[in-house]
């Protein structure tokens, strides 16, 4: 290793003539005054008696290497044993060495392999002659002749003792002469064949294993299954080294490489079992020093744990470090003597070694980018050898200066090229680390200008909101037309006005100040509003208008009545806005090394997912401090693959190469990579670039395009191809058109841009609109531009234009200003597919309204429905006639046209007037309410019974919606709407509509409701034949008493107008009045079928049945009135003609009655005066056991009425002693009662029955003598 002072020894001047710098060694160059201490202590330590194992210690690169070369000056017979050339993929598990089994690693046992080899092959093979390791040697022509000879003569003699010469012919007479010959010809002939075989099959044969039956001879020496380690197997051949060699120093380096310090052990072992062997024992005299010591040059970590042992994972703290302690201790176990190298290269002096280093290079390297990275580089040999490779690519890339590459930027590179030695190969191919942080750099800009643009547009809505109701100079503006529209009506042109809030008056100029519109924003809705304004030719008149907040925003809207915004909150967006679009120009054009010290960029890694700072997913992907310094301070920058290799015949700048290799070559999309016009004039002048080449994502540069743009007649080529492919590849085109609006480029090329793609680009509309980070007004402008040359040819995608245009449409000239003939059908068109509806159809210009109008491009609201409807009338079945496009429209937007008659509080709109094609209306929107009506039987027929008003939505809102004293016939509208018509009361209650009505759906709810609203039923059909009158009776007759009262439906038949009586069995019996009230009103005919109705009914009705009957008493029969003979002589409703027809046949009425019901129809007969009972009728209920008492009395009140022969009987049927009365028998009788019985006796005794009769009123007895007992 080269130290400081050999460092500044060398000669740094440059070659003279080119000024070259001199490449200089890596190898390492022994200083004597640097290196002599520990040369010294080295050659001590070996002379000690005892110390085999000396361990030279220190990190990489401090100069042990050339401390060793020193000491090898000394002790040329020492062996050096490098293992910096065996590599491994993976480190030795630092803290288990050892298998399970007790066995050595497979890393231990390789690098045994590796000293074994090194010792063993340090020695030719003649002087081990008995080493296993046969070698391949340089062939000894003249030994092989004589060791084929000496073959050939053995085989030669077993032939001629096995009689091999008599098989070969004859070639003499003589025996000794045949003998002779044959003898020497064989010889050499064998002797040829064995030489010519040892050359040709030398290293070519070897015989493995020997097979005799079941016995195997193994003959080779293959370690082959054999688990044993190579110290192990090889150990005799280790001391059969030593033993034949006078070596006795072997220096081992870079064995801590692989941080196995189990190879450490294994060597000690080693070293104990050489200087043990017998053999090596033999060889010592007293007076020389015959161990054999190993000498390791090696990191003082190498016995750092890793990690504890895992024998308890759950051992404490202290416990570890303890364990740490004792296997760093372990180094002093290992070794005898350990000599530490002082390092003298640091972090702190690498900035001055390699200043020294890069004395007299050229081009020179900046002192910045030197103390910026020196301290990354603390190894000496690295160092220089990216001197080296500097001055070596300098001549190539930085020679002819057609780029003019950074000689900084080349250092940087070959510095990170001598820490990434694969990763620098792979720039060539793309796949870089350096170039995923480059387009990784790429993504986090772009992340960073759409987060910016997100901002911008969210701050634009912010303002937006705060000044929806519009400027305060346009609100001004609507309330002196609203002024002006109320004076307007009292025919008073408006002067001057002012406006009083909270006792304030603010004149006609102050309501444009923003204190007016704070004042009435925070108003109640209730709270009153005075506005005064002169008017007359003096303006000498004043008027008063009074309002309250809720009635101007009625009329002016309530958006109108928020808050004005603030001028200083405007400012503040305003500055903010600037300072986005100052933020976002700055990531435009940002490098890797922006990026690096920018902690808002944020990158997120394939591996974790999760979201860090950009420099630290380039510090965590590069995995090293240098590499991410290169970057943090812009020495690898976009440009570092042109430092990586030359380039001939270059016509393009640094820059625009760059761009061709990184962008358009790899077809990595950089729209914002900065161009100058001269590089895009390159780049587009290059032959070797295709015009295809520039329709490749790789090529969508802002640069590029805006310089087509400005230059499309030269290279109409290459623009045809980049518009083509963004017509094809859309979402590329977007992106590339969002970096367009959104940078600097000049508004002509953007209008250029726009007026070219308009015509072919479908998605033009959805691109602009989706702009990110565009001023409004912008925006507004690009769409406009748009809308004024819209193909018909294009099917443009409008999925964003409809809520835009909405908005923006009045800032917009395509709609406010005139327009050419031709673009008006394609507009119109283009808004109505598109779906938009303008606010106001008013503004926008005449010739395009008519066409938008038409196509129903207009929001349903009060202005514009006023406004399409001119002067008639807004009612849907006026517009039906008079607009048919504005009807036609209008029903595709009920809701919303219904809730502006339900908004209108002036009663003045109504959607039905009752005109002539009232009835179209209803029937087009209930097939309207049936196709969108899921359930498949509703929409199945016209006449499908869809329920109630919950079937037909619209239709019960256009009929709740309509005002006015008018109905229509049922006859051309289908039955399932009936119902709705019904419960809305606007369809005719005649007999011809009752008729259908009932007939289709019978009585329903809804018919119920209407008839309860009407008191007559009007009968347009005078030929109605009974049928028909009798069914339409019979039907709202027999409705229950809940649904329409008796009354009512009695009156609704009546109305009719017919006489015809209704045959009773179409009617159903009901309680109450019904039937009466049917005979009464002789709806039914007075007979008792008609009383028989009132069967099974309750008393209460039978007798309003009665008293509505004049007949009755003519065909009553005690079969007729059954049970009913109690309650009907009991009412005190019923006729008293009635009460006596059954008096008069009591007998009839009351046979089979209960003595105690006979007895009460007695006593009610006995206490009415007009009833009376005659003679059979008294004797019957005599008969009947009914009391002397009760029936004494009656006879008594109707004496007058009965002939004596009835007196005779009625008396003779009594109990004594009223029978006594004629009986005489008595002399005396006495008669109990209260009643004036002076008529009875009178008559008596004018029959002769009786003589006399008195009366004691003391005792309340009549005392009356019979004639029999006065003729005793």
């Amino acid at each position: 290793m080269t130290s400081n002072n050999s460092a500044s020894t060398e000669k740094d001047e440059a070659t003279e003539g080119n000024n070259v710098r001199k490449l200089k060694p890596l190898r390492p160059c022994h200083n004597l005054e640097q290196h002599r201490i520990y040369v010294d202590a080295l050659n001590n330590a070996v002379e000690q008696g005892g110390v085999t194992n000396i361990a030279l210690s220190g990190p990489y690169g401090v100069g042990k290497s050339s401390i060793l070369e020193g000491f090898w000056d000394e002790h040329p017979g020492a062996i050096f044993i490098s293992l910096s050339t065996l590599g491994f993929s993976q480190p030795a598990a630092s803290k288990s060495p050892k298998s399970s089994d007790g066995s050595i690693s497979p890393q231990t046992n390789q690098i045994q392999k590796e000293i074994v080899k090194q010792l063993l092959y340090r020695k030719p093979p003649n002087e081990l002659p008995a080493s296993r390791f046969k070698r391949i040697q340089k062939p000894d022509w003249k030994q092989s002749l004589v060791v084929s000879a000496l073959i050939g003569f053995i085989l030669t003699i077993v032939i001629a003792a096995i009689g091999g010469f008599s098989k070969i012919p004859k070639v003499c007479d003589s025996a000794w002469w045949e003998f002779g010959v044959k003898f020497v010809c064989l010889w050499l002939l064998l002797s040829l064949s064995v030489w010519f075989a040892s050359k040709y099959l030398q290293g070519t044969v070897h015989l493995d294993k020997f097979t005799a039956g079941p016995a195997t001879l193994t003959l080779s020496g293959s370690d082959n299954g054999n688990d044993d380690s190579y110290f192990d197997r090889y150990l005799d051949e280790l001391i059969y080294f030593f033993e034949m060699s006078t070596c006795r120093i072997v220096v081992f380096e870079d064995i801590d490489r692989f941080s196995n310090w189990e190879i450490f052990e294994e060597l000690r072992e080693l070293n104990k079992l050489l200087n043990n062997a017998e053999q090596l024992q033999d060889k010592k005299s007293e007076s020389d020093k015959n161990e054999i010591v190993f000498i390791y040059a090696m990191k003082e970590s190498i016995f750092e744990p890793q990690a504890v042992p895992d024998t308890d994972e759950v051992a404490k703290d202290n416990q570890d470090r303890a364990i740490q302690e004792i296997q760093k201790a372990n180094r002093t176990k290992f070794f005898d003597v350990i000599i530490p190298v002082v390092p003298f290269v640091t972090h702190r002096s690498a900035r001055d070694l390699m200043r020294k280093e890069l004395n007299g290079v050229s081009p020179k390297v900046s002192g910045k980018l030197i103390d910026r990275v020196a301290k990354y580089i603390p190894d000496f040999r690295l160092l220089r050898s990216v001197c080296n490779e500097y001055t070596i690519y300098a001549r190539f890339i930085l020679g002819d200066d057609k780029l003019k590459l950074d000689p900084d930027k080349l250092f940087a590179l070959m510095l990170y090229k001598s820490v990434h030695l694969k990763d620098f190969e792979r720039i060539h191919l793309g796949q870089s680390k350096l170039d995923e942080v480059y387009r990784i750099s790429l993504q986090v800009r772009d992340d960073c200008i759409r987060t910016i643009n997100d901002q911008y547009d969210s701050l634009e809505k912010l303002l937006d909101s705060n000044a929806e109701a519009g400027d305060i100079r346009e609100r001004a503006s609507k309330l002196r037309k609203m002024v002006e529209w109320v004076a307007a009506r009292s025919a008073e042109n408006v002067e001057s006005f002012s406006v009083e809030i909270d006792n304030y008056d603010y004149s006609e100029d102050e309501i444009e100040a923003h204190s007016f519109w704070s004042a009435l924003s925070k108003m109640s809705s209730n709270q009153p509003i005075i506005v005064r304004y002169q008017y007359g030719p003096y303006s000498n008149q004043v008027n008063l208008l009074h309002f309250n907040k809720a009635d101007m925003e009625e009329f002016l809207g309530k958006s109108i009545f928020a808050a004005p915004v603030n001028s200083k909150i405007r400012n503040d967006i305003d500055s903010k806005l600037r300072e986005l679009e100052h933020d976002r120009e700055h990531y435009r054009l940002a490098t890797m090394a922006d990026l690096m010290s920018d902690s808002s960029a944020t990158a997120t890694s394939a591996h974790t997912a999760e979201p860090s700072s950009f420099a630290k997913y380039v510090k965590t992907l590069l995995g090293s401090e240098l590499a991410a310094a290169l970057i943090r301070y812009g020495y690898i920058d976009r440009n570092f693959v042109l430092y990586t290799s030359t380039y001939h015949d270059i016509f393009l700048s640094a820059n625009a190469m760059t761009f061709r290799l990184q962008h358009m070559e790899q077809s990595e999309m950089n729209v914002n990579y900065l161009l100058s016009a001269e590089d895009v004039r390159q780049l587009l002048s290059d032959m070797a670039i295709e015009p295809e080449e520039f329709a490749r994502p790789g090529a969508y540069n802002v640069a590029i395009l805006n310089y087509l743009l400005l230059n499309k007649v030269k290279y109409r080529g290459h623009f045809e191809a980049v518009i083509g492919s963004m017509l094809k590849d859309s979402n590329n085109a977007d992106i590339l058109l969002q970096a367009i609006f959104t940078s600097d480029t000049p508004s002509y090329n953007q209008i250029s841009l726009i007026d070219e793609l308009t015509p072919r680009y479908s998605r033009i509309f959805d691109v602009l609109v989706g702009l990110r980070g565009v001023p409004d007004d912008q925006q507004v402008g690009y769409v406009d531009i748009v809308l004024r040359s819209v193909s018909s040819d294009i099917d443009y995608d409008t999925s964003l234009l409809k809520e835009f245009v909405e908005k923006h449409y009045k800032a917009m000239t395509t709609f406010m200003d005139p327009i050419a003939d031709k673009t008006v059908d394609t507009l119109a068109t283009l808004m109505s597919r598109t779906g938009v509806k303008f606010s106001d159809i008013s503004q926008i210009d005449s010739k395009l309204r008519e066409h938008l109008i038409e196509n129903g491009c207009y929001e349903v609201n009060r202005h514009n429905l006023e406004f399409v409807s001119g002067d008639n009338q807004a009612a849907l079945d006026v517009l039906s006639w008079n607009r048919p496009s504005v009807y036609a429209y209008l029903l595709q937007s009920l809701e919303a046209y219904f809730a502006i008659l339900a908004e209108d509080k002036s009663g003045k709109l109504s959607a039905l007037a009752g005109s002539a094609d009232t009835a179209k209306v209803i029937a087009d929107v209930v097939k309207l309410d049936v196709a969108g009506n899921t359930r498949a039987e509703d929409s199945a027929a016209d006449d499908a019974k869809l329920g109630d008003s919950e079937a037909f939505p619209l239709l019960s809102n256009l009929l709740a919606s309509s005002g006015g004293n008018w109905s229509i016939d049922l006859d051309n509208l289908p039955a399932g709407c009936w119902s709705v018509l019904a419960l809305h009361d606007y369809f005719a209650l005649t007999t011809s509509n009752l008729l259908n009505y009932i007939g289709r759906r019978g009585v329903d709810d809804a018919l119920v409701k209407l008839l309860k609203r009407h008191s007559a039923i009007e009968n347009q059909e005078y030929s109605l034949s009974d049928d028909k009158y009798f069914e339409l009776a019979a039907a709202i007759i027999n409705l229950g008493g809940d649904q329409l009262s008796v009354d009512r439906r009695v009156n609704l038949v009546r109305s009719i107008g017919r006489d015809t009586p209704i045959p009773t069995y179409l009617i159903t019996p009901q309680k109450g009045k019904l039937i009466g009230s049917l005979i009464k009103f002789c709806l039914i005919t007075d007979t008792p079928d008609a009383y028989r109705l009132t069967d099974g009914l309750d008393w209460p009705s039978r007798r309003y049945a009665i008293l509505s009957s004049s007949e009755f008493v003519n065909y009553m029969t005690p079969e007729l009135i059954g049970g009913d003979t109690l309650k009907i002589i009991r009412s005190g409703s019923i006729p008293e003609r009635i009460k006596q027809a059954i008096a008069d046949e009591l007998i009839s009425y009351c046979a089979g009655m209960s003595v105690t019901n006979l007895e009460q129809i007695v006593n009610y007969v006995r206490r009415n005066d007009n009833l009376h009972l005659n003679a059979s009728a008294l004797a019957w209920v005599t008969s009947q056991g009914m009391p002397s008492s009760l029936i004494f009395p009656l006879l008594i009140r109707d004496i007058d009425a009965l002939s004596d022969w009835d007196v005779l009987e009625v008396i003779g049927a009594l109990d004594s002693p009223y029978r006594d009365l004629v009986a005489a028998e008595h002399e005396l009788i006495s008669i109990d009662t209260t009643d004036n019985a002076y008529a009875l006796f009178e008559r008596l005794k004018q029959m002769g029955k009786i003589s006399s009769y008195s009366r004691d009123e003391s005792k309340h007895l009549y005392v009356v003598r019979t004639c029999t007992s006065s003729s005793h």
